[in-house]
């Protein structure tokens, strides 16, 4: 700003200097000559002051978008890392998914030979509650001697109740 006045002041002056000796023009060419000079060097000076305050304004913006990209390089490097983690874990996930569906599938391989167990017991016992007498005493005998007195109910005596007598 200062540099813009002193232009402005040397300006009037030159016009000044220029209304006292207009007729020293035509006799001492050397001195508008040097005035044209000292004017560019101005000119010149001004357009490097210019070129300088830009390039400080340039300096700090590369340093603010220098900081910006260090914390934005941060950012995706950590994103990164949690993408990894997240992709651990997920394959983690998907083999306990794995060994819990081979679970689940045992316990319904286990649970239809039970029902076919059952089934079986189930078809045996209407046999038997059909047959005559002597079988059924001989089961109810069975039955009750394998179960000592005195228990409570438990699958021992289920099988007499399927008989129909228990303790």
């Amino acid at each position: 700003m200062g540099l813009i006045c002193l232009m402005a002041s040397w300006a009037l002056d030159v016009q000044d200097t220029k209304l006292q000796f207009t007729d020293q023009t035509s006799s001492d060419p050397d001195i508008w000559a040097e005035l044209r000079m000292l004017r560019d060097v101005v000119e010149q000076k001004a357009e490097l002051l210019l070129s300088k305050t830009s390039l400080e304004e340039l300096r700090r913006e590369n340093t603010e978008q220098s900081a910006e990209l260090t914390d934005l390089r941060a950012r995706l490097g950590s994103s990164e890392r949690r993408v990894e983690e997240l992709k651990v874990e997920l394959e983690n996930q998907a083999a306990e998914l794995s060994s819990t569906q081979a679970r689940v599938a045992d316990g319904e391989n286990g649970l239809l030979l039970l029902q076919d167990r059952m089934d079986d017991v189930q078809a045996q016992n209407t046999v038997q509650d059909t047959e005559p007498g002597p079988r059924r005493e001989a089961a109810k005998f069975i039955f009750s001697t394998v179960v000592p007195l005195g228990w409570q109910r438990g699958p021992c005596h289920a099988a007499t109740d399927v008989l129909g007598e228990g303790p």
